[in-house]
């Protein structure tokens, strides 16, 4: 069955929607429903050429599809500048559309687990894939900024201004109701005091458990509530973050090393930055 390939026509008027999502590490595209986890590529086609990266189908609605980009955090921020650069110069609007398969060498890469080392690092350099606090409050649009605190003009305060100084209970409360960008704001200003209620928002996405399951501090009951869904245990980018976690529970590594594709459990023994025990208990299904 042939993987989708999702075309980005850079071409008539505004690019920001685009430019930002990409900043973020992900994209929506209007297409045919594709299947959670199902592998792709976009093609971003400028008029003066073509910058392909693969893909991951994070998100599936009835009017297209969520993807997560796979690349690294400095290839994301020089697409997203060329997205801006190329509105500022007169602009452009996507037409995005499902079209044509992946090369069948696209797909072959796939074949090289990512060591967790790596995501500590790009989680280091562009935490959950998003701006930092100050840049998400001046994106921030004043219809959505809500109810609170206004700036001296009568405008909503941004969205870090509004979450500073909370109660407990009022950062439990948002962060299991909040919206994304309150989420991401939240996390960052309070940390493992609002996880618990994150991991319990119904909306919240992959990167934002991706972000949590791979902290060092993670207590064995957020463990063990990443792990028992099993719609998360299907996006390898949790399973990566949960098993290169030295806090993972002793007891939760066989599961998840037996959920994992057979070419990727043959890598761990070999993979360094992954702990000890997961490398160990990796030869020991191995050899069954």
């Amino acid at each position: 069955m042939s993987q989708p390939s999702f075309v980005i026509e850079v071409a008539a008027r505004d690019q920001r929607g685009v430019e930002r999502d990409v900043r973020r590490g992900g994209l929506f595209v209007a297409a045919a429903a594709y299947p959670m986890d199902d592998l792709g590529e976009v093609v971003f086609r400028f008029p003066d050429g073509e910058v392909r990266t693969r893909a991951r189908v994070v998100f599936v609605d009835p009017s297209g599809v969520g993807l997560e980009l796979e690349l690294t955090p400095g290839a994301r921020t020089a697409l997203a500048d060329r997205l801006a650069a190329h509105h500022a110069a007169g602009g452009a609007e996507t037409a995005a559309h499902a079209d044509a398969a992946i090369p069948a060498d696209t797909m072959a890469r796939e074949d090289a687990a990512i060591p967790a080392d790596t995501m500590a690092r790009e989680d280091a350099a562009e935490p959950g894939h998003l701006d930092d606090l100050a840049a998400l409050g001046e994106a921030e649009d004043p219809d959505e900024a809500g109810d609170g605190p206004t700036t001296g003009e009568g405008l909503p305060a941004p969205v870090h201004v509004r979450l500073r100084n909370l109660s407990v209970a009022e950062q439990l409360k948002i962060a299991h109701r909040g919206e994304h960008r309150e989420r991401v704001v939240l996390e960052r200003m309070y940390g493992k005091l609002v996880w618990d209620a994150l991991l319990r928002n119904p909306r919240i996405t992959v990167p934002e458990v991706a972000r949590i399951a791979r902290m060092g501090t993670l207590p064995k009951p957020l463990a063990e509530l990443i792990a028992s869904n099993a719609a998360w245990l299907q996006v390898p980018e949790i399973r990566r973050a949960l098993l290169g976690n030295p806090r993972l529970p002793a007891e939760l590594i066989p599961r998840l090393l037996r959920i994992l594709p057979r070419h990727e459990l043959r890598l761990l023994p070999t993979q360094t930055a992954y702990p000890a025990a997961v490398r160990d208990w990796a030869r020991r299904l191995l050899r069954l």
